[in-house]
């Protein structure tokens, strides 16, 4: 077991400028529980007892990417990159790949594994070494250029197209290139520059362009390999996107709700797909998944309900989608019949007072009678049974106290933009419940409302929250990855008594 004060040594020694980034102590993760760590240049991915890994600190380059990962017996990381050998033999990698330091996919038969700046080290039984690295950069990852498929058709003029002007952005420098913080400008058209004051634009930082109405059509540049967090959300007219070849990781909700984006073509280069990326694209008809996406996260097309093609080889679709839990289906998009719900009505819309029908997939109606339905009130679905997975309608405002209490087999909860308050105790006991994922909308989360959901394991609380009551997820002790932000958790949780440890 690795003690908290060698652990605090180790964060002291990182300088200021990365000792900043790195938010470990004051993240609600048990440094006691642990028993393996490894450390970046400005980041921390630390090895649970459950095999799981949480990482910690800056991911310009997903390097703290590693939700998913699970039966990890060691983890390591090089300046940019972190990797973790996984007990049966195989290898895992997130991060920078501009070396090829995280081309260790096809490794198998490792026993223990080695990292340091940039490349990456497998040791098989026999003591055979395979190194993942590159003597030289390789911007193309050894493909031809002409192989990959951007979506340039619909961009206005995209080869005349100047770069937007450096000065419409704010910047940080980095060792090996440029993260964009802040997009100052109004273009309708905007092309990030390959680089800025000779250093390339690898990473476009957290929200940046967040609930920009202006902008139509985006060219990324091809030294990009970062879209972070939230970077394009609630972008409401953006229409056309050129993601090119070399960027590897989109972020958590890094294009959500960008409602008229209708086609998305991703290079040969993409390994990752955040949580709920492209969730609440309500238009977006078309995708293309190239082969090298390893993962695709929760919700990441959540809402998505008019996708009707879906470009992608049967063995990727096998490996990252086994189950066809990830892409929308069109019949998850048809409402449940509301003859199965009692309601009243009000002047602004109507409010749900119960649930009757005993279907596994409940999608409750947008409108009853043409009006909007705002609420699920009081016991609406209590001791529902049957219900496994639930789609909440986008005009929701409410979910009342105990709407949902004892629904022990819900598995999948979507809960739409729009909603401001979910009630006390509205979900506890929803025991099968693992991932929660609250929308940029919800302000208020009441006492006891997810309590005892013993099997929740990942929450995502947006920025918008103003208040989580008491006890709202009491009893959630398997919850081990908590996604929000440092401030929002020093807003709403100053003491660290309210999310789970």
């Amino acid at each position: 077991m690795m003690d908290r004060e060698k652990l605090i040594i180790t964060y002291f020694k990182l300088n200021e400028k990365e000792r900043q980034k790195c938010f470990l102590l004051n993240s609600t993760h048990d440094i006691d529980k642990t028993k393996l760590f490894a450390v970046g240049k400005a980041h921390f991915a630390v090895l649970d007892d459950d095999g799981r890994v949480i990482a910690y600190g800056d991911n310009s380059c997903g390097q703290c990417d590693t939700q998913g990962w699970e039966n990890v017996s060691k983890i390591v990381a090089g300046d940019y990159h972190t990797a973790a050998l996984l007990n049966d033999g195989t290898v895992v990698a997130a991060g920078d790949n501009t070396y090829g330091q995280c081309n260790v996919g096809m490794w198998n038969g490792i026993t223990d594994i080695y990292a340091m700046n940039n490349l990456t080290v497998g040791v098989q039984a026999d003591g055979t070494v395979t190194v993942a690295a590159r003597t030289q950069r390789n911007e193309n990852n050894g493909q031809s250029q002409a192989q990959h498929k951007n979506n340039t058709a619909n961009i206005p003029n995209h080869n005349q197209t100047k770069p937007t002007d450096s000065s419409s952005f704010e910047w940080e420098k980095e060792e090996d290139g440029v993260i964009i913080t802040k997009y100052k400008g109004s273009e309708e058209t905007v092309v990030i520059p390959e680089d800025i004051q000779g250093k390339p634009v690898r990473a476009v930082g957290f929200h940046v362009f967040w609930h920009n109405s202006a902008v139509k059509n985006v060219v990324l540049p091809k030294n990009l390999r970062s879209i972070g967090i939230g970077v394009f959300g609630y972008c409401t007219n953006l229409e056309n996107l050129e993601i090119q070849y070399g960027t590897e990781k989109i972020g958590i909700s890094a294009f959500y709700s960008c409602g008229k984006l209708k086609t998305l073509t991703l290079p040969e280069s993409v390994t990752t797909i955040g949580a709920s990326a492209f969730e609440r694209c309500t238009n977006l008809t078309e995708i293309v998944i190239p082969d090298s996406v390893q993962i695709i996260n929760a919700d990441a097309f959540a809402g998505c309900n008019k996708i009707n093609k879906v470009e992608i080889s049967p063995q990727t679709r096998e490996r990252i989608d086994p189950r066809g839990e990830i892409f929308p289906k069109s019949e998850q998009s048809e409402p449940t019949d509301y003859s199965n719900f009692e309601w009243i009505e009000e002047e602004d819309g109507v409010i749900i007072t119960k649930y009757k029908g005993n279907a596994e997939t409940v999608v409750v109606p947008e409108t009853i009678q043409n009006k909007p339905v705002r609420e699920i009130g009081f016991h609406a679905f209590w001791d529902n049974s049957t219900a496994k997975h639930l789609v909440l309608p986008k005009n929701l405002r409410v979910i009342c106290d105990r709407a949902f209490d004892l629904c022990n087999n819900l598995e999948k909860l979507e809960i739409p933009y729009g909603t401001e308050k979910i009630g006390s105790f509205s979900f506890v006991f929803c025991r099968k419940l693992e991932i929660l994922t609250l929308p940029q909308s919800v302000k208020e989360i009441g006492s006891h409302a997810f309590a005892k959901c013993t099997n929740l394991r990942k929450i995502v609380i947006p920025d918008s929250i103003q208040t989580i009551s008491k006890y709202a997820f009491d009893s959630c002790t398997k919850a081990k990855e908590i996604i929000i932000s440092p401030q929002t958790r020093e807003r709403v949780d100053p003491w660290g008594e309210i999310l789970p440890k």
